[in-house]
């Protein structure tokens, strides 16, 4: 899971760097594309994070019920 958040987030950082770089040379067609693609991305992330924190809970809760 971790490693699948680490690729997601370089993928978030490239495409604001991609979008800002596209504002910059006023090119707002490929600008809006990668904004809404790193939007995406960032949705992708919060659900990855969602479901760490599940699996980690998971783990946790199975580990105090074998300790009891």
């Amino acid at each position: 899971m971790a490693c699948t958040q680490a690729v997601n987030h370089s993928k978030i950082s490239t495409y604001g760097s991609a979008a800002a770089f596209a504002r910059a040379l006023v090119i707002e067609k490929h600008a809006a594309i990668f904004h809404n693609v790193e939007v995406n991305e960032n949705e992708i992330d919060d659900r990855l994070s969602q479901l760490a924190g599940h699996e980690i809970n998971s783990k946790v809760k199975a580990l105090i019920l074998l300790q009891d």
